[in-house]
C-alpha cells in the first residue's frame, strides 16, 4: 500500500461538530452569569424598598400634621381663621409645598365646626424609574369636625341667709349670669335648657310645678316638699309619688315680736321660686337678677330637685308644663334619657357654707282641723283649753281663751254675736300664726311654760345638719351613677364644708373653692368645661 507521506509542518485538522458539543455540555462559569443576575435584581429590588421607605415616611409625616393642623383649626375655641391655621401648621412642618388654600374646606356656624383637608407630595423615585415609575403620590386627607350636642343644667343656687354677707349673692349673681351668657353664645337655639333651683331651707317648686302631681297636706301658697330619708338614694321624683307639701310654717321669729310670720320655711314669692326647663337667655338671667337672701342651708334637697329635673322619669311632667304653655315645645320630650348619647346633663351646686337644721311641720298638725276658732267679723283667735267646771257635777271642760281680749268662755269669741266663730284648718293657722306665737297662745289659755315648750317642739321638728350631709352624700351619688356630671362650688366655706362639698362633685378637679370675686372664675372654668366636654370629633 502506498502512504501518503507526512508533509513537515503539518497537522491533522479534527472534525468541528465534536468541538462544539462538548463546549456546549461544559458547565463552567454559568452561576457567575445568575449570580450577576441576582445582584441586579436585588439592587433594583432594594432601591425599590429605598423608594418605598422615602414615600411612607412622606406620608406619615404628611397626614400627622394635617390631622394635628385639622384638629386645631376645628376647635371652636380657636380665634384665628381656620384655613389659616392648617397652613401654619404644614409651613412650621416645612411641608407647605404639599398643600394649598384651595386644599383647605371649612364649614361653620357658632354651634359647629368641619376643617376637611387634603395634600399630596410629588416624590422623583432613586430607583423605580428603571421600571418605569418616576414618581410616587404620597397622599393625606382627613375632616374634623367639632359640633355642640344637647345640653341639659341644673343650676343649684344657694340663697340662705349668709349669703347676704360681704356682697356674696350679687358676687354669685354677677357670676351665675356670666356662665349663662357663655353657654348660650357657643349654643346652637333649642339645644340648651336650664333649670334654676335657689334654695335656702326649702326649694319652691311653684304651683304650676307641683300641681302635675298628687300632693297630701296641699298648700295654697307653700310649694316646697318635705322629703323622706329614702328619696335621696334615688335621681328621681316619680309623677306617681305623692308629694307632701311643706306647711307655712315660720318657726324662727319670737313670740315677742308679734304673732305674724315673717320668715317662713318655704319661701314664697316669684323671686324665690324655681325656674323649670328654659331656653330663655333672659328669663334665666332675670330670675337669677332677682334672688335674695334669706333662711337657712338645705343643699340635699337643692341637689335633690336639681337631679329630678335632669331624670327622665320627670318627662311627663316636662311634657305637661310644655302643653300649657310654661315650657317651650322643644323640650317637652326633655329630660332625655340617660341612654341618649346626643345629650349632656350638667348638675351645678354652689354654696357658701354647709346643711343647718331643716324645720318642717309633722303631718298631724299640716292640715286638718286644728281646735283653734276664729270670728270671721273681729279677726279674734280663740284658743281651746281644758277648765274644770263644777255645774251639776265636777270636771273637764273645753274652755276658749281669746288671747287679745284675755278673756276666757265655754264658747269661741264671736259665737254670741254677729256670724259665729269658725274652726281653722291647720294650715290657716300656720299661714297667721308663727310657730313661736301659737305656743305661747298655748301657755296663756293654760298657764304653765312647760305647756309653750311641748307646743313649740311638737310643731318645729328638724332634720339635723349631720343627716342632711348624708342625705347630700346619697343624692350626688344617685346622680354619678346615672352619668350625670356634677360640678360643685364651696365659696368662702370651711374646711369640713369643702371636703362636703368635694365629695359630691364627680371628681375633685370638679370642685371649685373660691372666695370674692373668685367666683366668677368658678362659674366660667365651668362653662368651659361643660363647652369642651359636649364637643363631638
Amino acid at each position: 500500500m502506498t502512504q501518503t507521506p507526512k508533509l513537515p509542518g503539518s497537522r491533522r485538522r479534527k472534525p468541528r461538530l465534536p468541538v462544539l458539543l462538548a463546549f456546549g455540555r461544559d458547565e463552567n462559569g454559568s452561576l457567575v452569569v445568575f449570580s450577576l443576575f441576582i445582584f441586579v435584581m436585588m439592587v433594583l429590588v432594594g432601591g425599590m424598598a429605598v423608594d418605598f421607605i422615602r414615600f411612607e415616611n412622606t406620608r406619615t409625616r404628611l397626614q400627622n400634621t394635617l390631622d394635628r393642623a385639622i384638629l386645631a383649626a376645628a376647635d371652636l375655641n380657636q380665634t384665628l381663621p381656620a384655613k389659616d391655621v392648617v397652613l401654619d401648621y404644614f409651613d412650621k412642618a416645612d411641608l407647605s409645598e404639599y398643600i394649598s388654600e384651595d386644599d383647605v374646606i371649612v364649614e361653620e356656624s357658632t354651634t359647629y365646626r368641619t376643617v376637611t383637608a387634603t395634600a399630596t407630595a410629588e416624590l422623583p423615585s432613586l430607583f423605580l424609574n428603571a421600571i418605569g415609575i418616576d414618581t410616587l403620590a404620597a397622599p393625606a386627607a382627613g375632616s374634623a369636625e367639632e359640633r355642640i350636642s344637647d345640653l341639659e343644667i341644673s343650676l343649684v343656687l344657694d340663697i340662705s341667709g349668709s349669703m347676704g354677707s360681704y356682697s356674696r349673692i350679687s358676687n354669685m349673681r354677677t357670676a351665675a349670669r356670666n356662665f349663662v351668657d357663655t353657654i348660650f353664645t357657643t349654643s346652637e337655639d333649642g339645644k340648651v335648657s336650664i333649670s334654676v333651683l335657689p334654695y335656702s331651707t326649702q326649694v319652691n317648686m311653684s304651683g304650676m310645678f307641683l300641681q302635675n302631681y298628687s300632693r297630701s297636706h296641699a298648700q295654697s301658697n307653700s310649694f316646697c316638699v318635705d322629703f323622706d330619708g329614702s328619696d335621696f338614694n334615688s335621681s328621681s321624683v316619680s309623677p306617681t309619688t305623692v308629694l307632701k307639701q311643706t306647711a307655712e310654717l315660720d318657726p324662727w321669729k319670737s313670740y315677742r315680736s308679734g304673732q305674724t310670720p315673717t320668715t317662713r320655711v318655704c319661701r314664697t314669692g316669684s323671686s324665690a321660686e324655681a325656674l323649670v326647663m328654659s331656653g330663655n337667655q333672659t328669663a334665666i338671667k332675670d330670675k337669677i337678677s332677682a334672688l335674695t337672701a334669706s333662711g337657712n342651708t338645705s343643699i340635699d334637697i337643692g341637689v335633690k330637685w336639681g337631679t329630678a329635673l335632669l331624670d327622665p322619669a320627670t318627662q311627663p311632667i316636662i311634657n305637661s308644663l310644655s302643653e300649657a304653655g310654661s315650657v317651650a315645645a322643644n323640650f317637652a320630650a326633655r329630660p332625655a334619657p340617660y341612654s341618649d348619647t346626643q345629650t349632656m346633663k350638667i348638675l351645678v351646686v354652689m354654696t357658701d357654707g354647709v346643711n343647718t337644721s331643716q324645720y318642717y311641720m309633722p303631718d298631724l298638725y299640716s292640715s286638718g282641723p286644728s281646735g283653734l276658732f276664729k270670728d270671721p267679723d273681729s279677726g279674734r283667735i280663740s284658743v281651746p283649753y281644758e277648765n274644770w267646771v263644777c255645774d251639776g257635777g265636777c270636771g273637764y271642760q273645753t274652755w276658749y281663751y281669746e288671747i287679745r281680749g284675755n278673756t276666757r268662755a265655754a264658747e269661741p269669741y264671736g259665737d254670741t254675736s254677729g256670724d259665729p266663730a269658725l274652726e281653722m284648718d291647720w294650715r290657716d293657722v300656720w299661714s297667721e300664726i308663727t310657730v313661736n306665737y301659737h305656743a305661747y297662745m298655748r301657755y296663756r289659755a293654760e298657764g304653765s311654760s312647760s305647756v309653750y315648750y311641748s307646743w313649740r317642739n311638737a310643731t318645729r321638728p328638724k332634720v339635723s345638719s349631720s343627716t342632711k350631709n348624708a342625705r347630700l352624700d346619697s343624692i350626688c351619688t344617685a346622680a354619678k351613677n346615672q352619668g350625670i356630671l356634677i360640678f360643685t362650688i364651696g365659696f368662702e366655706v370651711t374646711d369640713s364644708s369643702a371636703v362636703i362639698m368635694e365629695s359630691c362633685a364627680s371628681s375633685a378637679s370638679n370642685f371649685f373653692r373660691v372666695a370674692g370675686t373668685e367666683i366668677d372664675d368658678a362659674f366660667a372654668s365651668i362653662a368651659t368645661k361643660v363647652q369642651s366636654l359636649r364637643l363631638i370629633q
